[in-house]
């Protein structure tokens, strides 16, 4: 069994992710909700920084653990907004039930 260790962030990863993710999803047009999904993602990179591997990937590349985080936040956003999304769509179905009636 190999030894691994779990990465350790610095206060300069998690503000550069932070940073990051802010300016990714106002680039997208959701300057209001944007320091809300940095701060979830942010909370999920914490929790899977123990997923990270520097394992050799495509043309001999290595994932630096920032680019790892950013993505990992990135998906966390983006599950928010799915699950919001499903959240209104549903709730319209059950406001249109009601008017119906």
């Amino acid at each position: 069994m190999e030894n691994e260790t779990r990465p350790i962030l610095s206060e300069e990863d998690l503000t550069y992710v932070y940073r990051t993710l802010v300016k990714y999803w106002i680039r997208r047009g959701r300057r209001q909700d944007a320091e809300d999904l940095a701060q979830e993602g942010l909370l999920q990179c914490v929790a899977k920084v123990d997923r990270y591997k520097a394992k050799k990937g495509f043309q001999g590349r290595t994932a630096t653990l920032r680019t790892f985080l950013v993505t990992v936040g990135k998906n966390r956003g983006k599950d928010c907004l799915k699950s919001e999304e499903r959240y209104e769509r549903r709730l319209r179905e059950i406001l249109e039930r009601f008017e119906a009636v």
